[in-house]
């Protein structure tokens, strides 16, 4: 009871809603690895990660970020879908089906199961459910047999990934929501983002209009920093990833304003993912000379762009104190301070996240609170403090990220 299956056990089928014939996309599983949280008396932490025995041609669907709270804030629509039974102890079924439910609120779930076994937990559960009082004609649920499919959110004109189907009482019951893993929030957003193939860059100093900048890639994959060995980018926005090759470019930007920025990372036969962003771009540098002159100075070779990127300064929009040491309590506990200007972003929330090399072993979630100081406290996972406890003192970086907004320090962690 509670021990994962072998990898062998899994078939994983892309491309086809109908579950009974072969089917030419369907993959092997070469690992199963589940969170080392999960807990099966309770389904806290109710997540795990395939990797498929070959790689799939399909666009990946994205992962929300965990400071896009309301991409599923309650009475968002979420869909479902699965394969699982249409009513408690039915049979299940053979085409792959949906249905749109909404997010309900972390309240009204945890009224629904208060009390152990059935214990809602907030920190890394969400439930959807129609509202009280709907008929069962007319309510929509995921079933046995539904477990690990997903709960979209709308994100545009597609889906993004916010919850994993993980348990409930009954089916189509109002009164007893679906319960889903958490994927929107800390800890289980890094747990899944950290083994998922992302695309991703950084600029060497804040753009602005006809001055070159540098674009850096900085993606990440499971199986390391150098897994991705080909890099294309879509610099005019077109959503043609044809403009530019390389692992980092320098583009000018023809005018101040919005700009739509995308690159794709990939290794031939292998993954490929694509991120894309909306940049604003300042207005052009100040031009130099003398205010008396009425001939054009000569041309200047420019100076070359430094190709290592630097992160934007974080003290226009929050500032992280922390001292070089941190004192953790025994329940994994070291608490942070951040002073946030009064140009923050109201409604936003940033993260700070602890990590010993690629190894992320702590985070915690700071809501934005204009021209003010917030205390928050960083809980480390139980592997980071088995480490800890095992070594009593540990040398991690703390990172802070607020929008484009990121601060990073050094700090020694040490036990009671």
């Amino acid at each position: 009871m509670g021990l994962p299956l072998p990898a062998s056990a899994f078939l994983v089928r892309l491309g086809n809603v109908d579950r009974t014939p072969t089917s030419p996309d369907d993959y092997g599983v070469v690992r199963n690895e589940p969170n080392e949280d999960y807990i099966s008396a309770t389904y806290q932490n109710d997540t795990a990660m395939l990797t498929l025995s070959r790689p799939a041609p399909y666009e990946v669907m994205r992962v929300v970020d965990d400071n896009e709270d309301t991409l599923w804030a309650p009475d968002t629509i979420g869909r479902i879908i699965g394969w699982g039974t249409t009513s408690a102890g039915g049979a299940d079924s053979d085409v792959l089906l949906e249905a749109d439910v909404p997010i309900i609120t972390d309240e009204r779930c945890d009224g629904a199961y208060p009390a152990p076994p059935d214990d809602f937990d907030p920190a890394v559960m969400v439930c959807a459910a129609d509202a009280l009082g709907t008929p069962p004609s007319a309510s929509h649920d995921t079933c046995q047999g539904d477990s690990g499919g997903p709960l979209l959110v709308p994100d545009g004109d597609v889906f993004a990934l916010a919850g994993v189907t993980s348990w409930g009482v009954g089916c189509a019951d109002p009164s007893h929501p679906g319960v889903y893993a958490r994927i929107g929030d800390q800890p289980l957003n890094s747990w899944v983002h950290s083994r998922t193939p992302e695309a991703d860059f950084d600029f060497n100093h804040t753009p602005r209009a006809t001055e070159p900048v540098t674009l850096a890639s900085v993606s990440r994959h499971p199986e390391g920093a150098d897994y991705f060995t080909t890099f294309n980018w879509d610099l005019d926005g077109d959503g043609a990833f044809d403009d530019a090759l390389g692992k980092s470019v320098t583009h000018s930007f023809p005018s101040a304003g919005d700009a739509i920025v995308g690159l794709e990372a990939s290794k031939p036969g292998g993954d490929r993912a694509k991120v894309f962003y909306r940049v604003a771009i300042g207005a052009a540098p100040a031009a130099t000379g003398s205010a008396t002159s009425t001939t054009a100075a000569p041309p200047t070779t420019p100076t070359p762009t430094p190709t290592t990127p630097v992160v934007a300064t974080p003290s226009r929009l929050a500032t992280l104190l922390i001292g070089r040491t941190a004192t953790v309590d025994r329940l994994g506990r070291f608490g942070i301070r951040v002073n946030f200007s009064a140009l923050a972003p109201a409604g936003k929330s940033a993260t700070v996240t602890v990590k010993k090399g690629s190894l992320k072993l702590g985070s915690a979630k700071v809501k934005v609170a204009r021209g003010k100081s917030v205390r928050a406290k960083v809980k480390l996972t139980k592997s980071g403090l088995r480490r800890l406890r095992k070594a009593k003192q540990l040398k991690v970086t703390v990172r802070f990220v607020l929008g484009t907004t990121v601060q990073t320090k050094t700090v020694t962690l040490k036990t009671l």
